[in-house]
């Protein structure tokens, strides 16, 4: 959140946490990456995208497996969407490592640093095309395999995005825990 922009009372309003301890946080954040400032902070992670990454297992409670970790990367612009489609592929898929990213040149920096084995893409990204985004990282990342989401999916985004590279346009009302399962199946299976 703080490379999002957010104060600590954004912050505490999304996390539904104090300011206290948004601070108290925050501090010993500032510690464990020996740095000063939000500033300093902001720029460690933009030079350290990998520390973005949420292990299923920090979101989820472990659940024992054989599964392999993976690397997923979720393209959305809603932070609330994200966090929430970020814990229901940590619930089902704990072994995961997420990345978030809310546009294309986000999505394309972290796709080019970590290859993530799958991307979900919202189709609309703002004023941004998600389908545009699926083309570019395929582009700087030709494995991943790439599923797109839409609060409208059409027959005409989905005739384009599997154009672009998409292996599925999936309606984000239908995403449950039994529906990223077999997502995460069939793309990485």
């Amino acid at each position: 959140m703080l490379t999002q922009g957010c104060d600590n009372r954004k912050i505490s309003q999304i996390m539904e946490l104090s300011i206290k301890t948004v601070k108290n946080h925050l501090t010993g954040l500032y510690r464990v990456r020996e740095v000063n400032s939000r500033l300093e902070a902001v720029n460690y992670a933009g030079h350290h995208p990998e520390i973005l990454g949420v292990s299923g297992n920090e979101v989820a409670e472990p659940v024992p497996s054989s599964e392999t970790a993976i690397n997923i990367l979720v393209v959305d612009d809603s932070f609330r969407y994200r966090q929430q489609l970020c814990r229901l592929i940590g619930k089902t898929y704990p072994s995961s490592c997420l990345y978030e990213a809310e546009d294309i040149a986000e999505a394309i920096r972290l796709a080019e640093r970590i290859h993530p084995q799958l991307a979900l893409v919202d189709v609309v990204l703002r004023d941004e095309d998600g389908i545009q985004c699926v083309r570019r990282v395929k582009t700087v990342s030709p494995s991943t395999r790439m599923v797109l989401i839409s609060a409208y999916p059409d027959r005409e985004f989905r005739r384009i995005g599997l154009e672009a590279g998409a292996i599925a346009l999936l309606d984000k009302k239908d995403l449950d825990a039994a529906a990223v399962r077999q997502v995460l199946e069939d793309a990485l299976g």
